[in-house]
């Protein structure tokens, strides 16, 4: 979320500048203002949800080298001067969960994700058999808008029907739609 907090004893305000989660291009930017007084550390909190390969973190446009470990922070202490900008990015990336059930209708059920955000097929409200492998959503989901999060699957609501493609969306963006938010592998 973009905010701004101003720390009055270190004579700064520090601005983030949030394109998550729609944006490609840039996570976030976090611009220092003011007449900093000392030198401070900035904790850049590494999401559980994201993947080491192709997440970023620069400041002024200069990559910063060290473990962005999914769950820990990225450390960044310096005498930060006005007008100094991080830039984050953490890639989103389609993964698989598999719902923890003990039911035996529901012990093959996975949800789909995109980054942290849970994917809901816009079916009515029957579950959907995926054409490709349920382990690696990328082999039947693509995302189909750079501005903004829908994505396409291709699958079937019963081994009746040939597959075809079925629109997904992020389950926080469902008001009146059907949805199934999980599949059956």
């Amino acid at each position: 979320m973009s905010s701004a907090v101003s720390w009055r004893d270190q004579g700064v305000v520090i601005t983030q500048q949030a394109g998550f989660p729609v944006s490609i291009t840039s996570t976030t930017s976090i611009s220092v203002s003011g007449n900093p007084k000392s030198t401070f550390t900035l904790a850049i909190r590494v999401p559980g949800w994201s993947r080491s390969v192709g997440n970023s973190i620069t400041v002024n446009g200069q990559p910063l080298y060290g473990e962005l470990t999914p769950g820990t922070y990225m450390s960044i202490h310096r005498a930060w001067t006005d007008g100094d900008v991080v830039g984050v990015y953490f890639a989103m990336q389609l993964t698989s969960v598999p719902l923890v059930d003990t039911r035996p209708r529901y012990n093959a059920t996975m949800a789909f994700m995109y980054g942290p955000l849970v994917l809901a097929g816009l079916t009515g409200s029957a579950m959907f058999q995926p054409n490709g492998t349920a382990t690696d959503p990328s082999s039947f989901i693509i995302r189909n808008s750079t501005e903004q999060l829908t994505f396409e699957a291709v699958g079937r609501l019963d081994s009746t029907e040939p597959f075809k493609p079925m629109a997904m969306i992020p389950l926080m963006d469902v008001t009146d739609e059907g949805y199934a938010p999980a599949v059956e592998h």
